[in-house]
């Protein structure tokens, strides 16, 4: 009897279509190629899984050129990376934009909510990694569909995002007149001992360094959890 290896079948136009994706992953590589018009049509719809790093690099490149710098390949780029996102599978498109998330910070936060790029499991490791701010950045954005593992991951980054260690202080301070106690904000500043929030307009963290917006968009996180649990 032939294996099961020997049965499969691969159509001339899905062998066509790898040999182009190899070829274009040559000529990629080089930082003054970039794909063509009618190259991108051919690789989305093609939905080319294995481009996605070096796209993104052409991606990131145009997107921080000068506007007025910019040619046409590079406004293509722009125009049509995240309709390859949206194309090729779930898990590749994760591993291609996660992969960078500081080469432009307002860039992958964009394409993370604009081709529902949530996931809760690597902004967890995000956080870890100590960018607390851009986690919480991301979590208003949406992923395509839920399971209850999605809301378990969910589940443990919101716990982590509730229990951040105290980066701020409340000190006593001794004078002429007594003593005061102080609030000292993580970047420093010092403050009424009361008050929750840094009461510099261009600090406002609380002792965990979280602004009051950020606190209410993990708030609405917990919430959308919770309604996650009841359609599950």
């Amino acid at each position: 009897m032939e294996s099961e290896s020997n049965l499969k079948r691969v159509s001339a136009e899905a062998l066509k279509a790898e040999c182009l994706r190899l070829r274009y992953a040559e000529l990629l590589v080089k930082p003054e190629v970039f794909p063509s018009e009618n190259n991108w049509e051919y690789i989305i719809a093609n939905r080319m899984d294995g481009l996605g790093p070096i796209l993104y690099r052409k991606y990131l490149v145009s997107v921080l050129m000068p506007e007025k710098d910019r040619s046409i390949y590079h406004t293509v780029t722009i125009r049509e990376f995240p309709r390859y996102l949206r194309a090729v599978s779930r898990e590749h498109a994760l591993e291609t934009v996660y992969d960078d998330t500081t080469s432009d910070r307002e860039a992958f936060v964009k394409l993370v909510y604009d081709c529902d790029l949530f996931d809760a499991s690597r902004i967890l490791d995000i956080a870890r990694g100590g960018d607390v701010a851009l986690a919480v950045d991301l979590l208003k954005a949406f992923q395509p569909e839920y399971t209850h593992d999605d809301e378990i991951a969910m589940r443990r980054l919101h716990a982590f995002l509730t229990s951040l260690p105290e980066l701020g202080r409340i000190e006593t301070r001794r004078g002429l007149l007594g003593s005061e106690r102080r609030y000292i904000c993580p970047a420093g500043h010092s403050n009424k001992a009361e008050g929750e929030y840094c009461s510099h307009e261009d600090c406002r963290l609380d002792i965990y360094g979280l602004t009051p917006e950020q606190n209410e968009s993990i708030g609405e996180f917990g919430t959308r959890i919770d309604a996650l649990a009841n359609l599950l």
